[in-house]
Parts: C-alpha cells; sequence; structure tokens
C-alpha cells in the first residue's frame, strides 16, 4: 500500500484516484503523520455490509410497513404518557 500526506492527495487527487482504479492498490492517508484514511479500489460488492442496516429496504418489506411495524400501539403511547407524568411529579 502506498502512502500519502493530505496534501499531496488534494494536489493529486485524479492522479491518485486513477493509480488506484489501474493497479488495485489501495493509498493510505496520513496527516501529519498519522494514517487517517484508506482509500481502496472498488470491488463492485458491499464492502461495508450496508444492506443489513436498511432491512427496510428489501422487496418483501416497503417503508410504510416498516414505519407501521415499529410504531408504537396507542396503549403503549397511553402508557409511556402516564410514566412521563407520573416522572414530572415526583421531581
Amino acid at each position: 500500500m502506498k502512502n500519502v500526506s493530505t496534501y499531496e492527495l488534494r494536489s493529486n487527487l485524479s492522479e491518485l484516484l486513477r493509480e488506484v482504479e489501474s493497479t488495485e492498490v489501495s493509498i493510505g492517508v496520513s496527516r501529519f503523520g498519522k494514517p487517517i484514511v484508506t482509500i481502496i479500489p472498488y470491488s463492485g460488492r458491499d464492502n461495508a455490509g450496508y444492506s443489513k442496516y436498511f432491512g427496510f429496504l428489501d422487496k418483501d418489506e416497503t417503508g410504510d410497513v416498516f414505519v407501521n411495524r415499529v410504531r408504537r400501539s396507542s396503549k403503549e403511547k397511553q402508557r409511556t404518557k402516564s410514566l412521563r407524568l407520573n416522572e414530572k411529579n415526583f421531581s
């Protein structure tokens, strides 16, 4: 992996990105000698695992279905409201 400073990254960003794309070798970026980020070549797969955080965007469940599933029932809302009122009375 090649290491560059933030100054060098700003000065040569397009060249460095082209290098990562063509050689498929990562570049580490450092500020004041301390590494802060790594630029990795795009592989086409979900490297960060974003799909597990956005399950409601799946083909089987829409955003409305997700909201209705996690929304509190009216009974639960009333219970929460009464607990908050009791908490204020004790303060």
